[in-house]
């Protein structure tokens, strides 16, 4: 049911989705624009890139095969989901809710770190959603209750903000912060061994993000409607003989 607060988070979910990372090459590198690493394809050993700023010992000599330069990628079937939050967030704001949203569920559904694992997408610098996967064989079906349970959220959401320091009621004019508080991030709450590229980012006080999770602690689901006869994915999905996708929307407490 839609209220006049609007929809706050869109959830789509993929059963066994075909997930592709690919690694670019080096944080590092000189070069942005230059994708991989060097490899020599006699020994399959991998080979220093002077092009972006690696030293060239063994590049220059005459007898050995000339390095091909390859971009690894890897492919597995995961179940997945991509969350994208209705909201106007910078970088930081987006890495603090996708790392605060991941450690609740994580707490919420008792799962292990590491079960759970979510990236930014498109990128790390420009962050629109947050892919969130099942990493461990089989997955363990959490991100599938998310969908089908209208209360599993609203409950993560409750979750994440108490393991945020802050104390029920849920409102940003009543919600507290208890004596064990820390200053924008520890290791009790949303800091972890798996997100720490993130840490400089993190900030469990932001504003915006416990706005954010308040609202998101009382939404209902909203289960859009996909039937668009002109959608070119579902005619392809009637092509296919697959089920058509069923989007989910939180949207705010009435």
């Amino acid at each position: 049911m839609r209220s006049d607060a609007g929809p706050l988070l869109h959830l789509d979910y993929g059963a066994a989705t075909r997930l592709s990372r690919i690694n670019k090459g080096l944080r590092r590198r000189k070069s942005k624009s230059i994708f991989g690493f060097f490899i020599d394809p006699q020994t399959g050993r991998w080979l220093k890139d002077p092009e972006n700023g690696d030293d060239d010992d063994g590049m220059g000599d005459p007898t050995s095969a000339k390095p091909q330069r390859i971009v690894p990628i890897v492919e597995d079937h995961k179940n997945a989901m991509l969350l994208r939050p209705m909201a106007n967030f910078n970088e930081a704001q987006m890495a603090t809710l996708q790392h605060a949203l991941i450690r609740g569920i994580q707490i919420e559904f008792e799962l292990e770190e590491g079960e759970l694992l979510g990236e930014p997408l498109p990128t790390r610098e420009m962050r629109n959603t947050v892919l969130l996967y099942e990493a461990t064989e089989g997955g363990a079906g959490v991100l599938n209750r998310l969908v089908s349970d209208p209360t599993s959220m609203a409950a993560v959401a409750r979750r994440t903000l108490k393991l945020m320091h802050y104390e029920a009621p849920f409102t940003l004019d009543e919600i507290t912060e208890n004596e064990h508080a820390c200053v924008a991030g520890c290791y009790r709450c949303i800091l972890s061994y798996y997100n720490q590229p993130d840490h400089e980012l993190i900030d469990r006080k932001d504003t915006a993000v416990v706005e954010f999770l308040c609202e998101l602690a009382g939404a209902k689901v909203i289960t859009e409607d996909t039937s668009r006869a002109d959608d070119p994915w579902l005619a392809a999905f009637g092509r296919w003989d697959l089920p058509s996708p069923t989007p989910l929307v939180l949207g705010g407490a009435a």
